[in-house]
């Protein structure tokens, strides 16, 4: 039984690495909530796109192959008011009607360039902004205002500088800000502002932490859209907090790094971060934080309302993805990750069920979680007492495998770089991705 256990998960890491090339332990990464309905949303995760229309209740997978993104892709992804999903990729910005399903690519520059990032623009309810991120070439942002069929730029080109990440202040839709560091061999990390919607930007050099590569953008305080909330990126996790606009920062070292930050309606702020740290809470509007305890490795913080909504670690925390309204003093899972176990239906000749479909045998190898040999359930998932011991002591022996294989990869994926398709000075333009 041990044997066969571990051989179904080798198998099942095997035959979707050789497929999809993903090669880390399967993670919840991401969360994009829907602007009006509380039943959708999608998750980001290590080996494609989970998404949910019925308030976690079923879950349908979107492969890579789907929408075109690479083995070293972990690209955001939004919802947009009609149902379809909007994700950044290097070969272009790619559009999912229905939630994931009809993949296709925009007219136009943001189909084709590299495009790092996008947020929503409180200017309209169908209104996004995206920007695109080539080394050597010049990027610009582009605006949206039909929920992403067609973009336009919102200003002149912004000359040749590797965006890493947008991020537009939810309480004025004229002050957008940007990151990203310049091309050449006297590199400067450097924060963009625009206070008219982007049709212009002012740059300011950020001071860097010693052991710092890069700055991401991580939100902008909900009522306060001077207040600029960032992630130091590099050897020294550290959270950045500017009450200018970005012209300055503070440095808040969290000791972890950290993915998020979000807000619930009373003002209290929750950032994300990684074991041993976990998820953080401030009182003071994001100034200071401190540890809740109720989630022990943070990947990511969404809110909606007085609903608090984390990406945990279910080997650790219990679950992939939780609820809670009681500013995380508790936590309702939504979605464990045995709830993904088929692809996401659409129409029979869609490409996500064709590219998905004959994979669904490997992600359910790496998706059902058996029990520990405790009987408590690994991941949170209650079948312990169904499930013998020695099949629990291989999974226990499998994740010992796969933790150091996913620690591995997760260090290979942030160090990881990606040719920028241009050239500057003769060179190669190389740049690291988000995370």
């Amino acid at each position: 039984m041990a044997i066969l256990a571990l051989g179904a998960l080798a198998g099942g890491l095997g035959a979707i690495g050789r497929a999809q090339a993903h090669g880390v332990f399967p993670e919840v990464e991401r969360v994009a909530l829907h602007p009006a309905d509380a039943r959708v949303l999608a998750v980001q995760t290590s080996f494609g796109l989970a998404v949910t229309r019925d308030a976690g209740a079923t879950w349908g997978w979107v492969c890579r192959e789907a929408f075109g993104a690479l083995e070293t892709e972990d690209p955001p992804l939004v919802v947009t008011r009609d149902g379809a999903l909007l994700t950044p990729l290097f070969v272009g910005l790619r559009r999912g009607e229905r939630m994931g399903c009809g993949w296709a690519a925009p007219a136009g520059p943001v189909g084709e360039a590299v495009v790092i990032d996008v947020d929503r623009d409180p200017s309209g309810p169908d209104s996004y902004l995206a920007v695109t991120s080539a080394g050597g070439r010049p990027n610009a942002v582009h605006r949206t205002t039909d929920g992403g069929l067609t973009w336009a730029p919102t200003g002149p080109s912004l000359g040749a500088v590797l965006f890493e990440s947008i991020r537009v202040a939810p309480s004025d839709a004229r002050v957008v800000y940007l990151a990203g560091a310049t091309v050449g061999p006297s590199r400067e990390v450097r924060v963009f502002r625009s206070e008219d919607g982007g049709a212009g930007f002012r740059a300011w050099p950020v001071s860097l932490p010693s052991g710092t590569r890069n700055v991401r953008l991580l939100a902008v305080h909900p009522s306060v859209p001077m207040r600029l909330f960032a992630a130091a990126v590099g050897d020294v996790p550290r959270l950045l907090v500017s009450e200018d606009g970005g012209e300055t920062f503070s440095v808040l070292d969290v000791g972890a790094p950290v993915g998020g930050v979000a807000f619930l309606e009373d003002g209290t702020a929750f950032a994300a971060a990684a074991a041993p740290i976990g998820l953080l809470r401030s009182d003071d509007g994001g100034r200071s934080f401190a540890p809740v305890g109720s989630v022990r490795d943070a990947r990511c913080v969404a809110a909606r309302g007085d609903a608090l909504l984390v990406c945990a670690n279910p080997f650790l925390d219990g679950f992939a993805l939780g609820e809670s309204g009681d500013r995380a003093a508790t936590f309702r899972p939504i979605l464990q990750l045995s709830q993904i176990d088929r692809a996401l239906t659409c129409g029979p000749d869609d490409t996500t069920v064709r590219a998905c479909m004959p994979l669904e045998p490997a992600l359910r190898a790496i998706t059902q979680v058996p029990a520990s040999p405790s009987g408590c359930a690994v991941g949170g998932d209650r079948v312990g007492a169904a499930r013998s011991s020695a099949v629990g002591w291989a999974w226990l022996l499998a994740v010992g495998a796969g933790l150091a294989r996913w620690s591995r990869g997760r260090s290979s994926r942030r160090s990881r770089r990606r040719p920028a398709w241009g050239r500057d000075d003769g060179r190669a333009v190389w740049e690291g991705r988000r995370r």
